[in-house]
């Protein structure tokens, strides 16, 4: 994954997110991941190809709420 940051001198900033931050984006904090040995590519590919926990709890409420 990519994020490009506003234009800064006219050119775009097109940079890689951090391990750390595919997992910010699954809604896990700091600390409540290990990565072990595992290099970049495999740990970009377990947090893409995982359940959104914070969408997955807020459906499972839902689903709670209307029994």
């Amino acid at each position: 994954m990519r994020v490009v940051h506003p234009p800064k001198d006219g050119k775009y900033i097109v940079r890689k997110l951090s391990m750390t931050e595919h997992y910010r984006l699954m809604g896990f904090d700091d600390g409540e991941f290990n990565f072990g040995t595992q290099s970049y590519q495999q740990i970009c590919k377990r947090a893409g190809n995982g359940w959104d926990v914070s969408l997955t709890s807020k459906i499972l409420k839902k689903i709670f709420n209307q029994l």
